[in-house]
């Protein structure tokens, strides 16, 4: 797998920008992953092991600083 193939993992509650953010990634050459919740990122995350996170700090059930610390732990 080259390294623009590797999974981004896009986490943005608004699907238009969610959308527009995952086609630029794959425009570029990576795998973006999808995710509108951070609770849905976390679980992604552990499958996935993204080489890039790009968070939204709002997200419908959790912040995404609480969730990056969920990342973490």
């Amino acid at each position: 797998m080259g390294e623009t193939e590797l999974p981004v993992l896009v986490v943005e509650d608004d699907e238009e920008s969610r959308r527009l953010l995952c086609e630029l990634f794959t425009l570029r050459g990576y795998h973006a992953v999808p995710a509108g919740t951070g609770a849905h990122a976390l679980e992604l995350a552990a499958s996935i092991s993204p080489r890039l996170i790009m968070m939204d700090i709002q997200l419908p059930d959790m912040t995404g600083t609480a969730a990056l610390a969920g990342l973490r732990a």
